[in-house]
């Protein structure tokens, strides 16, 4: 990987490192290490929470209302995480990405498909694809407004990241607190 390429994938992964963050989302470690020729670094979440697997089993029963909007609340945040790599990338460009972001935007969809609640029609177990679309550009839309506020945390978690390739969660609050002080002196 050139330090072109190094940048590119640091400034990505930071967005999702960043927003994970602030949505609550712990991971295990951001790293821009290349895993194989298409993976040029990587978020490590831990595995879905055993609740939240288990409530998919069970949308719309009215005994699980608060796991329902716990599922949903845990889909729609790692939705706004994956768009926020190709968000992150975007902003530190000042342009329009068009590619590279395929892996990001397919986790996205599927985590949107997989909780629609009370927008799925009676016996299809589907959202209609225009929701799907609508909840997509909103969940979009959360994503770019989350990496404009935290441009200088996603700054300094890629010039870190540059530096040591991996980062654990710990590291990222660490800096993430250092930057943050930083803007409000």
């Amino acid at each position: 990987m050139n330090h072109e390429q190094k940048v590119y994938t640091a400034y990505h992964e930071a967005g999702h490192a960043v927003v994970s963050v602030k949505l609550y989302l712990k991971f295990l470690y951001v790293t821009i290490k290349p895993t194989d020729a298409d993976c040029w670094g990587h978020v490590k979440y831990p595995p879905t929470p055993k609740r939240i697997s288990d409530c998919l089993l069970h949308i719309g029963c009215p005994k699980s209302r608060a796991r329902d909007r716990e599922t949903r609340e845990f889909y729609e945040n790692h939705a706004i995480s994956s768009f926020a790599g190709r968000d992150a990338l975007e902003d530190h460009l000042r342009h329009t990405v068009e590619q590279g972001h395929e892996d990001d935007y397919e986790k996205a969809r599927k985590g949107i498909a997989e909780v629609g609640g009370d927008k799925i029609p009676p016996h299809t177990g589907q959202i209609p694809p225009h929701i799907q679309e609508y909840c997509s550009q909103w969940l979009r839309a959360r994503s770019k407004h989350l990496v404009e506020f935290y441009r200088n945390e996603i700054d300094a978690v890629a010039q870190a990241l540059i530096k040591r390739e991996r980062l654990t969660w710990q590291d990222v609050l660490r800096i993430m607190d250092d930057a943050a002080q930083v803007t409000q002196s």
